[in-house]
C-alpha cells in the first residue's frame, strides 16, 4: 500500500525536471530578451553620440582654414601698425612744418624790428 511503481516514479520525476528546465529555459529567454533590449538602447545612445560627434566636426573649421584666416589677420594687423606710424609721422610733420612757419614768422618780425 502507496508504494508507487518504479516506472511512475521516474516518469514523475522527469515531468517534475521538464517543467523545471522549461521554467529555466523561459528565465534564460526572458534575460536575453532584456539583455538585448538594453543593449540595443545603449548602442542606440552611442549611435546619436556618433552622429552628434559628426554633425559637431562637420561644423568645425579645418586646421588649413583657421592657418589661412590667422595669417590673413597677421598681415591686416602689420597694415595696421604701418599705417598708424604714417599718420603718427604726418602730425610730425605738420608739427614740424607748423613750427618752421612760426620760425619764419619770428625770423620776420627780428629782422623787421632790426631795421625799423
Amino acid at each position: 500500500m502507496g508504494e508507487v511503481p518504479l516506472h511512475d516514479h521516474f516518469k514523475s520525476r522527469l515531468d517534475d525536471l521538464e517543467k523545471l528546465v522549461d521554467v529555466k529555459f523561459a528565465a534564460i529567454d526572458k534575460s536575453t530578451s532584456l539583455a538585448r533590449e538594453a543593449l540595443d538602447a545603449r548602442l542606440e545612445g552611442m549611435n546619436q553620440i556618433r552622429e552628434a560627434l559628426r554633425d559637431q566636426s562637420g561644423r568645425m573649421a579645418t586646421k588649413d582654414y583657421v592657418d589661412l584666416v590667422t595669417r590673413r589677420q597677421q598681415v591686416d594687423i602689420e597694415e595696421l601698425k604701418e599705417s598708424r606710424w604714417r599718420l603718427a609721422g604726418a602730425a610730425s610733420q605738420k608739427s614740424v612744418n607748423i613750427a618752421m612757419i612760426l620760425a619764419i614768422v619770428g625770423l620776420a618780425i627780428s629782422i623787421l624790428r632790426f631795421f625799423l
